[in-house]
């Protein structure tokens, strides 16, 4: 029998060693929470570095240009008597080439030259109608202290030798106190002409 010798040394197992915890391997579930949240934070801050805090930087209003005031209307102008019958006039006369009108001493003076119409009928009716027009407006349009107005008519015809010229053709006439009793509104033109203080047509459009 042998005997182990005592030049031999003696095997004796040992305890495996523990790493210390900086040398252990990290979990990959804890790498992906790393990852994570450095993206986060990556993704809240600008390409340059910096943090989206809001700007501070005051905003400028757009300037608003002055408003424009706005005009004040100009009052009319206030005719003159002389003025307003000359108005009335012009306004109410028809079939006319030209009308000349005069205010004085607070009666009115009209001189009418027509335009050629069809025949002597048609005269007549034209110039009656402008007498009751005119007179009518004179005589309603508040012309203070108006006395009389007269209005005649002349119009195109040739003379015994067949030459142009401007003729007399009619005239009407009316005052105040005839005027004052007028009713204008229950008149037709044909009665007018009959109330008139004077209303006549000359031979040249009677025929």
């Amino acid at each position: 029998m042998q005997y182990p010798s005592n030049d031999q040394p003696t095997y004796m197992p040992q305890s495996p060693r523990r790493r210390p915890w900086y040398r252990r391997p990290v979990p990959l579930i804890i790498i992906g929470v790393v990852f994570v949240v450095l993206l986060i934070i990556g993704a809240t801050s600008n390409s340059d570095g910096s943090s989206t805090q809001a700007s501070t930087t005051p905003t400028v209003q757009a300037t608003q240009p002055p408003a424009t005031p706005t005009p004040t209307p100009k009052p009319a102008a206030t005719l003159t008597v002389s003025q307003r019958v000359q108005q009335l006039v012009s306004s109410n006369a028809s079939e006319a080439k030209s009308v000349k009108t005069t205010y004085a001493s607070n009666d009115v003076e009209v001189n009418i030259v027509l335009d050629e119409a069809f025949d002597n009928g048609s005269y007549r009716s034209i110039i009656q109608d402008n007498c009751f027009n005119i007179q009518k407006a004179l005589w309603t349009g508040h012309i203070a202290s108006l006395d009389d107005v007269n209005i005649a008519f002349s119009g195109p015809a040739t003379d015994k030798y067949g030459n142009p010229m401007t003729a007399a053709f009619a005239e009407c006439e009316l005052g105040a106190q005839t005027a004052a009793k007028f009713n204008w509104s229950g008149l037709s033109q044909d009665q007018a002409w009959q109330a008139y203080d004077l209303a006549r047509f000359y031979a040249i459009i009677q025929g």
